[in-house]
């Protein structure tokens, strides 16, 4: 680390935050009172426009607009079970056609008062609330579904989301790989008196190539990503709050090959991010300091990484960014969010500004139909 990095790391001391709060609009939900055999529609939605401006050689610029488009009819079985079966639908704007129309089905079991078991298309993306150098901002639109299972605990003192997404499923003789993420993110309160808060959040994602009954020749590989940290809340009034993390993130390649589609630039890094943000009703405010060294993460911001999009050849030892950002919402109701997200980024290294703006309305609203036995009645 050079010797600005740590005057910037002392000078910020503890102040890491977590994801701007653009990526707190979420679906994620557990399963509380209910009528059971009730049937609803829920209509889910985002209509998008994300404009990347990156002076980086790491990526490239890139706009999207268009909207996603989820219909499910929902099907309490029991007040502890709930499924949903529809279609999810993505456009993006200049183009005739759906760019991608995938099935939905979604099984959601109480197995206590506190867990809850999510089977088929899990509440994925930015329901996971995973930091920008592990996840980066424009997946939610251009890879939203996730498949696979997931479990959801929510204590007093602890919130947590295990997971694993099948991103590709193999069968015998297949000539691609399977590919799969496991997941975990949980935050768990250490102390809190008056208006203070410390906890500890914890993010981990394990990325798998490979399969045994496929004919691929590439090699078996497993990429992991973890980040542990501080983070300290300070809440001023009922609309008002501080917020100060500081976080390690850790890299590893796992049987990593030395050639070939697999290869990385490097086997293990770090990376160090030191945010703090202000919330202030509608509005909120970023600031954020970020140094890596050898860090990768497959899902993560390519302007962050040590390794850009472009494989291997795209690559540096070190990295460091002055980053900002600034949302502001307006709810149109409980269930409809309309938001305006603007980041920067500031290349200390290079003395390059790359910024994005994003435009969202989202929508996750519900339609009550009645209960089964009134349906089957009429």
């Amino acid at each position: 680390m050079s010797f600005r990095s740590l005057f910037v790391f002392l000078v910020f001391g503890c102040c890491r935050m977590a994801t701007l709060e653009a990526q707190n609009f979420k679906t994620l939900e557990l399963l509380k009172d209910s009528t059971s055999q009730a049937i609803n529609i829920r209509l889910e939605s985002v209509s998008f426009v994300k404009n990347n401006e990156f002076d980086s050689d790491f990526t490239d610029g890139f706009t999207g607009i268009g909207f996603t488009f989820k219909p499910t009819l929902e099907y309490w079985a029991t007040q502890g079970t709930r499924i949903n079966a529809g279609v999810f639908l993505q456009k993006y704007s200049g183009q005739d056609d759906f760019f991608k129309t995938i099935p939905i089905f979604t099984v959601q079991q109480k197995l206590t008062q506190d867990l809850d078991l999510v089977l088929g298309s899990i509440y994925g993306n930015l329901n996971h609330d995973l930091d920008e150098p592990l996840y980066r901002v424009d997946n939610f639109y251009q890879d939203n579904v996730e498949y696979g299972l997931q479990l959801l605990w929510q204590k007093p003192k602890i919130r947590s989301d295990f997971w694993i997404a099948w991103n590709q499923f193999i069968l015998r003789g297949d000539s691609f790989q399977e590919q799969w993420t496991a997941g975990a993110n949980v935050e768990y309160e250490l102390l809190k008196y008056a208006s203070l808060k410390l906890s500890i959040p914890f993010q981990t994602m394990l990325f798998h190539y490979g399969g045994e009954i496929d004919t691929s020749p590439d090699p078996v590989l497993s990429i992991l990503n973890t980040k542990i940290g501080l983070r300290l809340t300070h809440t001023l009034s009922e609309n008002t709050s501080w917020q100060f993390d500081q976080a390690l993130y850790i890299y590893n390649g796992l049987n990593l090959p030395e050639t070939g589609v697999h290869a990385q630039a490097f086997d293990q890094g770090y990376a160090i991010y030191l945010k703090a943000y202000l919330n202030h009703k509608n509005l909120a405010f970023n600031l954020a300091y970020w140094y890596a060294d050898s860090f990768i993460a497959p899902m993560g911001e390519y302007l962050l990484l040590n390794q850009g999009e472009f494989g291997v050849t795209n690559a540096v030892d070190s990295k460091s960014f002055l980053n900002a950002g600034f949302r502001i919402h307006k709810d149109i109701k409980k269930n409809m969010r309309l938001e305006f997200d603007v980041r920067g980024y500031f290349d200390l290294d290079n003395q390059k500004f790359s910024h994005a703006m994003g435009l969202y309305f989202f929508m996750n609203d519900v339609f009550g139909i009645g209960k089964v036995g009134n349906v089957i009645d009429q």
